[in-house]
Order: structure tokens, then C-alpha cells, then sequence
């Protein structure tokens, strides 16, 4: 294993699960999300907002594809997992960990659905992107971790790095 890939909804913890998981591990981190936002000199929702979900959807592929570190945690966009040859890229002599937090609990901690940069097109809410990639994330996951509802970031950092072997 060279690399931790954490995919999940938004909400589910990726980013603080990952910069805690890294300095344990002495690994490196990266959030595909700042890699975007860097690379276009925006945020994500400003994407969204002036050329709309597709295009972030495509830059974000770009970004999964070319990525190229070791030793990393690496936390991605929750729609990472619809760009197949960055998925490829990503999960190559890594581990692929979904962070599976409950849609109700996922309600409670995203409150700036609007302004956060998820990407989703108009009608869908998180409801339906929850539907729509929890059989990605699945799919792609080596590593399944449950969170209940009163976990602590601590609580979810353990049990990968128990499920690791780490």
C-alpha cells in the first residue's frame, strides 16, 4: 500500500479525517477539492456557478487523473468516483476507504448546500446524491468504515487505521 484514498459524501469527514490519519501515519496529505480550486484560481462553487456542474465535474476528472504521490492520504471530492480513469489513477497501489456516514447525519453537518461547491445539478438535493453514489463509492471501496452517529473524528481515524492493519 502506497496511498489512503478517502472518498465519501461531502460531510462524511474526508478533509479532517485525513490531515488527522496523515500526521499519524507521517503520510503526506492532499484534498483533491483545494488541488481544483488552486489549479482554477476559484472555488468550487464559483466553478459551478459560471460554468456549471459538467465543467467541474470534467476539471475535477483532470485533477484525479494526473495526481501523481506516494505516501499520501488523499482526500477527494465526493463526486470523484464518476471520473473512472481518475479513480484508476488514484486507487493504483493504494487503499480505497469509503467513509460511510448515514444520510440523516450527513443532513445535520451540511448546511451550506448552496454555497459549499457540491457538485449537483438543479432538482437534486442530498437525497438524491447520496442515492445516486453510494453504489460508486462502494464499488470503488476496499475498506468500508460505519460511522455511527456519535463517532469522534478520533473514533474514525482508528478504525482505518485498524481495518489498515496499521
Amino acid at each position: 500500500m502506497n496511498n489512503i484514498i478517502l472518498i465519501g459524501m461531502p460531510g462524511c469527514g474526508k478533509s479532517t479525517v485525513g490531515v488527522i490519519l496523515a500526521k499519524e501515519l507521517g503520510y503526506g496529505f492532499v484534498d483533491t477539492d483545494l488541488l481544483i480550486c488552486e489549479r482554477e484560481k476559484t472555488t468550487l462553487q464559483n466553478i459551478i456557478n459560471k460554468k456549471g456542474v459538467t465543467e467541474l465535474l470534467r476539471i475535477e476528472g483532470i485533477v484525479g487523473e494526473k495526481l501523481n504521490v506516494s505516501n499520501t492520504v488523499i482526500s477527494t471530492g465526493g463526486s470523484m468516483v464518476f471520473s473512472p480513469k481518475a479513480m484508476e489513477n488514484l486507487t493504483k497501489n493504494s487503499k480505497c476507504v469509503y467513509i460511510n456516514v448515514p444520510l440523516e447525519e450527513i443532513k445535520k453537518r451540511v448546511k451550506n448546500v448552496d454555497t459549499r461547491g457540491i457538485a449537483m445539478e438543479k432538482g437534486e438535493n442530498l437525497d438524491t446524491l447520496y442515492h445516486k453514489r453510494t453504489p460508486k463509492y462502494l464499488e470503488y471501496a476496499d475498506i468500508i468504515i460505519d460511522v455511527p452517529q456519535n463517532s469522534s473524528i478520533e473514533d474514525v481515524v482508528n478504525e482505518i487505521k485498524t481495518k489498515l492493519s496499521i
